[in-house]
């Protein structure tokens, strides 16, 4: 496999493991797909920098089931465009769909620039969340309401 189909493949696979550790509610293993300095920008302005910042603004929604939300909550990422891809490097936009035992809850984009540590390890090193679609289940819409999304 030559040395950017790998890093294809890598790409995949964290964008892959985000959305099942976003389903687990596993917010410091969320984080730790970013690089220490690694940025989040979510939905309705949110700016979380570094692996702390990310993790509790991540553990936040994990509380979902906690506080009488959703059973269960399973990110669909589909699309995946890599639109740039050199060696150690990745721009990437791809669309999510969030399905709750209420059906379809919200839906938006992603943009990532992922990259590779020294040790070879491909981590997010900015992700960006847009909506496209406002929350339906209680819980989503504290965290995005309706409106406040920059398109």
């Amino acid at each position: 496999m030559s040395e950017l189909s790998s890093l294809r493949a890598d790409v995949i696979a964290v964008i892959s493991r985000y959305a099942h550790l976003g389903d687990l509610g596993d917010s410091d293993g969320l984080a730790a797909l970013f690089h220490t300095d690694g940025v989040l920008d979510a939905a309705h302005g949110v700016h979380a920098e570094g692996r702390s910042e990310i993790s509790d603004y991540l553990a936040l929604l994990a509380e979902r089931g906690e506080r009488g939300g959703p059973s269960f909550v399973r990110h669909h990422v589909s699309s995946v465009d890599i639109v740039d891809l050199e060696a150690g490097r990745a721009l990437v936009r791809s669309y999510f769909l969030v399905l709750t035992d209420s059906g379809i809850d919200h839906h938006g984009r992603y943009r990532d620039i992922l990259t590779m540590t020294p040790d070879g390890t491909l981590l997010f090193a900015h992700r960006s969340v847009r909506l496209d679609g406002p929350p339906k289940s209680a819980i989503f819409e504290t965290r995005y309401p309706a409106g406040s999304e920059n398109r």
